[in-house]
This record gives C-alpha cells, structure tokens and sequence, in this order.
C-alpha cells in the first residue's frame, strides 16, 4: 500500500463525517509486512 493512500485515510477519517461501517477490500496481510496495509486503526468503530 502506498504512503499517499494510507496518508488520505488519516486525513478523511478525522476530517469527515462517518456514519456506517468501513468497508476495507483486499486488505490481504502479507508475511512480513502484517499491519502495514491495515486502515482500521485510522476509523472508530463507535457506530
């Protein structure tokens, strides 16, 4: 995953509004290099 992308995934889910469940597609985690690709520490799960 690109730095650029997990960089926008910072910035949305701080500055909008979220109001349902993320949905993260092919977020395969490969050895060597598990939480790298992860963007589910970025979004809350309050909802």
């Amino acid at each position: 995953m690109r730095e650029l992308i997990k960089e926008f995934a910072s910035i949305v889910s701080t500055k909008l509004p979220i109001n349902g469940p993320i949905y993260q597609f092919c977020a395969l985690q490969v050895d060597g290099q598990e939480g790298y690709s992860d963007l589910r520490p970025y979004f809350k799960e309050d909802f």
